[in-house]
């Protein structure tokens, strides 16, 4: 019971925190279960890449060399794991209606890289017992949700830029929301995997030092990125299928058709006319796009 209380509770922590800083809009909690538990699945997959990318390995270079850590850090560990996540992420929440926010991103992200850790804590933990267990609750763990951070933060820029038609800024950020993670996670892991029997303990101990420096970097660096996107976070504007209609109508204010109904949804509920649009201009101010007469992000109004 002990073992399983120390196991959980760093994720559910980390969860309950990530959750309060969505100021705008909170996601719907059978969502986030969804992205937790297709977390969970992650860790099967990346598991059975990890074992064939070891084989391989193997092959090559001896265990616990420098080369051995560095494959070992940034291709089994944190390309398989931040991959499978990534793709289970976005399978889960691209398309969903819930993604209307920038730091919606960074939620659905952490939700899912926690499931996975947590599935994975729980193995280590009642494995190695109640040390491993207090370790893992300042490292792994916070460790996991701070690559999950950076994946969140460049993921919703993916999905932004896609929105406004920026093809290239959608497959910049799309790239950087793997790559990102997968580098940092790379650095954790590989600078914990070599031994001193093999490159000489004077190495491994200033790799350990150097370790160290970048976890309390990296833990700094995120929780100022997770305060910023919260402060900052603003809406995401769909317009599906071109200029037939506008999505995030709640955010738009209500219309009067031509029937005389006023409405606040993209079609009106009296004769089924669709919303009309308006046009699309952008802020001087905070260089946001903006509909009707003023910016929705800063409250400057349009110049005609």
């Amino acid at each position: 019971m002990v073992l399983m209380f120390l196991a959980l509770i760093p994720s559910i922590v980390l969860l309950i925190y990530i959750y309060k800083k969505d100021r705008k809009e909170k996601e719907p909690v059978k969502l986030l279960l969804g992205c937790f538990f297709m977390g969970v699945l992650t860790i099967f997959p990346a598991v059975i890449l990890e074992v064939l990318e070891e084989i391989v390995i193997k092959l090559f270079c001896n265990e616990g060399t420098v080369v051995w850590a560095v494959l070992e850090g940034f291709v089994v560990a944190a390309l398989s794991e931040e991959l499978f996540k990534y793709l289970f992420l976005k399978a889960r929440t691209w398309k969903s209606r819930y993604f209307d926010c920038m730091f919606d991103g960074i939620i659905y992200s952490v939700f899912v890289s926690m499931g996975f850790a947590t599935l994975e804590n729980v193995l280590y933990v009642f494995q190695n017992g109640i040390g491993t267990a207090v370790l893992r609750m300042v490292t792994a763990v916070p460790g996991h949700a701070c690559f999950a951070v950076f994946m969140g933060y460049y993921y919703s820029k993916a999905k932004l830029a896609q929105v406004r038609g920026d093809k290239q800024g959608y497959s910049r950020n799309k790239r950087l929301a793997l790559w990102v993670p997968v580098l940092l996670h790379g650095v954790y892991d590989c600078l914990l995997m070599m031994e001193g029997e093999v490159v000489g303990f004077a190495i491994v101990g200033l790799a350990a030092l150097t370790w160290i420096a970048y976890v309390i970097v990296l833990f700094c660096i995120t929780f100022c990125l997770v305060r910023r996107a919260s402060r900052n976070d603003q809406y995401i504007l769909y317009i599906p299928g071109g200029n037939s209609m506008l999505y995030n109508v709640a955010y738009l204010g209500f219309w009067q058709c031509s029937c005389g109904r006023n409405n606040n949804g993209n079609y009106c509920t009296g004769c089924g006319q669709a919303r009309p649009i308006v046009g699309r201009w952008r802020c001087s101010t905070c260089g946001q796009d903006a509909y009707w007469n003023f910016c929705a992000y800063c409250g400057t109004k349009q110049i005609v």
